[in-house]
């Protein structure tokens, strides 16, 4: 199942009594596309789904490079959701631009991963 900005309150709610606690949005891009992997929902969604994420104590999985992550975290903060980076942020190692601000925002205890 997919949630974005169309998912309805009730569908919401049935799915935290089901035991679901977090969605997740994807930035990552397709190997060889110039977009995100085909039907994922992206970021612009997680803004728009914050506060019922919020209401419902919901977590945000992010999937992005560090370097997405460096750039869309300060944002991504702000809406008050944890946020939580899927697969570790994937780094391309202590030299990558993104990594350090990836470490920042861990350190703040404002991401997990």
């Amino acid at each position: 199942m997919i949630a974005d900005e169309t998912v309805t309150d009730a569908t919401l709610v049935s799915w935290h009594a089901a035991g679901v606690r977090a969605l997740r949005f994807v930035e990552m891009r397709a190997p060889g596309g110039s977009g995100r992997y085909p039907g994922s929902v992206g970021e612009e969604a997680l803004h728009a789904l914050a506060p019922r994420l919020r209401a419902l104590g919901w977590q945000a999985h992010l999937w992005a490079s560090a370097a997405q992550c460096a750039e869309l975290l300060p944002r991504l903060v702000a809406l008050d959701v944890p946020i939580v980076l899927d697969h570790l942020a994937m780094p391309q190692g202590p030299e990558d631009p993104g990594f350090d601000a990836v470490l920042g925002h861990l350190r703040e205890g404002r991401v997990w991963v």
